[in-house]
């Protein structure tokens, strides 16, 4: 019932904030969200608070061998006069200002980089029974629940055009837990993905941005052309694969904080 649901939250709680402080140093800085917060913003909320913390993890873990290192990454803009020509072509016409901010870049041994994306994995859940209410979403080992075992179709996209605007060849995304832990992926660029990307962002500027009319609901789902539908149904397919054929590079189970009093940043 609810008076055994909130004594186990109130345990787990309680036990991961004893483990949890034997590592971490206090916080800082506290975010207080609106009474009728949605659990968008609650995961939001989430994973702006642990991204540095995450980072901080995958430096203590990864960056172990001379000349492995994580750098900022900040706003990369696309050039579009260094598109690859195949690329080019298919984008052919007019683009908005294409962007992106990778939360870092993992610097190899050998100088190449890789951009790293964070997804630190929410351990809340909307309260059905409590309006505007969260709880924990608590596994049958009573933790909170763990990182994704699979990149997300929903992030390859993402992942995909941080690669493009940066020059990167691969990247990497760190799945990270409350308790249990993360998970390392690491996938590759696929220009021919990027270029169905590009060609549907034009589409899309084109016919909506530009003009100034709201898109119709599932508008390229909707699509009256034959081939522009069946481009569309091989970007999505092509999505799910890349997800599939991330592959996973590490699970970290406890990355906790090594030496909280040891600087971030290397002077």
């Amino acid at each position: 019932d609810d008076a055994d649901l909130c004594a186990l939250n109130a345990a787990i709680t309680s036990q991961y904030n004893a483990e949890k402080t034997k590592f971490d140093v206090p916080h800082t800085r506290r975010r207080n969200l609106p009474g009728n917060s949605s659990i968008s913003q609650v995961r939001c909320a989430w994973g702006s608070s642990q991204e540095a913390s995450t980072l901080r993890s995958l430096v203590e873990e990864e960056c172990t061998t001379p000349g492995t290192y994580v750098e900022e990454a900040g706003l990369n803009m696309l050039d579009l006069s260094q598109l690859p020509k195949a690329m080019s072509a298919v984008a052919d016409g007019p683009l908005p200002p294409i962007g992106s901010s990778p939360d870092a870049f993992m610097v190899c041994e050998d100088g190449t980089r890789e951009v790293i994306e964070v997804k630190n994995v929410c351990p809340y859940l909307q309260d059905i029974r409590r309006p505007g209410g969260f709880i924990m979403c608590i596994t049958n080992d009573g933790l909170a629940r763990g990182p994704h075992n699979q990149v997300l179709v929903s992030h390859v996209p993402q992942v995909q055009l941080e690669m493009l605007c940066t020059g990167c060849s691969a990247g990497r995304l760190v799945s990270s837990s409350a308790c249990l832990g993360m998970n390392i992926f690491r996938m590759q660029r696929d220009d021919g993905y990027l270029a169905l990307v590009l060609r549907f962002i034009r589409l899309f500027y084109e016919r909506y941005v530009l003009k100034g009319e709201l898109p119709p609901k599932n508008f390229f789902r909707t699509e009256q052309d034959p081939e522009l539908s069946a481009m569309y149904k091989s970007l999505l397919a092509r999505t799910a694969e890349i997800a599939r054929e991330a592959t996973l590079v590490k699970h970290i189970p406890e990355p906790w904080r090594q030496d909280s009093s040891a600087e971030f940043f290397l002077s």
